[in-house]
């Protein structure tokens, strides 16, 4: 797959692409980045893991920012959540979510969630996070 005929392809969808730090990532909506999928998957065959990942990242930052939270770092042995002023998560499951585990979960300054987990391989550092915003949602 060419970079020109992505492109292309995204030309044509309510996305855009976008360099956050080291790592290109899409915008737009849940809807419009399973559009851009299947019509990749269906115009390039199976995606190779670099874009596979890249939709997956896409994924986790458009439902982190529907909840408001400006960062997630994520790396082998844990990361953090950092938590914009208009978040909607409430914080009583942030209470409930660390005293359940509270070796895994510490709450740093008004605004930081850090978890600590061994996740060495990329796709169980995504699966965590999705669960975690997903259980922060619940």
């Amino acid at each position: 797959m060419q970079f020109s005929e992505l492109m292309a392809v995204i030309s044509t969808h309510a996305i855009r692409l976008q360099q956050e730090d080291e790592d290109l990532v899409i915008l737009g909506s849940d809807d419009a980045l399973d559009e851009l999928q299947v019509e990749m998957i269906d115009r390039f065959g199976l995606l190779p893991e670099p874009v596979k990942n890249l939709f997956a990242v896409s994924a986790l930052k458009l439902k982190a920012q529907a909840l408001g939270i400006k960062k997630i770092d994520a790396g082998p042995n844990g990361g953090r959540l950092e938590f914009s002023n208009d978040t909607t998560v409430d914080p009583r499951r942030l209470i409930q979510l660390i005293q359940k585990e509270p070796k895994r979960y510490k709450l740093e300054g008004g605004d930081t969630l850090r978890f600590t987990d061994t996740m060495n391989v990329n796709e169980t550092r995504l699966k965590f996070v999705h669960a975690l915003l997903d259980g922060l949602t619940a």
